[in-house]
C-alpha cells in the first residue's frame, strides 16, 4: 500500500469512527429514554451501514495513484455495489430477527446522516 492509499484509508476510517460514535450516542439515548431492546436495535441498524462502509474503505484504498486509475475506478464501482447490497442484506436480516423496527431505522438513518455530513469537517 502506497502513501496516498494509506492517507485515504486513514481518512476513511476516521469517518467510520465518527459514524460509530454517532450511532453509539443514539443508542445510549435510546437506552436512557426507552430500554435495552431499543439500544440494541439502534446499534444493529447503525452497524448495518458502518460494516459495509468499512469494507468499502478497505477495498477502495488498497490502491491509489494516477498510474492505477483504472484499478481504483473498478474497485470504487464494485465496492459501491457491494456496500449497497451488503447494507440491504444486513438490514433485512435485522428486520427479520425480531429487533424493534422503528429503532432499527433510527440507527440506520443516524449512520447515513453522519456519513453524509461528516466529510466536511474531517479533511
Amino acid at each position: 500500500m502506497n502513501k496516498l492509499a494509506l492517507k485515504g484509508l486513514k481518512i476513511g476510517f476516521k469517518l467510520i469512527a465518527i459514524q460509530a460514535s454517532f450511532v453509539c450516542s443514539a443508542a445510549i439515548i435510546g437506552l436512557i429514554f426507552k430500554n435495552v431492546e431499543s439500544m440494541q436495535s439502534i446499534l444493529v441498524g447503525g452497524f448495518s451501514v458502518i460494516l459495509p462502509n468499512s469494507l468499502f474503505a478497505l477495498l477502495l484504498f488498497s490502491t491509489a495513484g494516477a498510474s492505477q486509475l483504472n484499478t481504483t475506478m473498478r474497485r470504487f464501482f464494485r465496492g459501491a455495489a457491494l456496500k449497497l447490497v451488503l447494507s440491504s442484506m444486513l438490514f433485512a436480516l435485522a428486520m427479520k430477527s425480531g429487533f424493534l423496527i422503528p429503532f432499527l431505522f433510527i440507527g440506520f438513518v443516524v449512520a447515513i446522516l453522519a456519513h453524509v455530513f461528516t466529510p466536511v469537517s474531517i479533511t
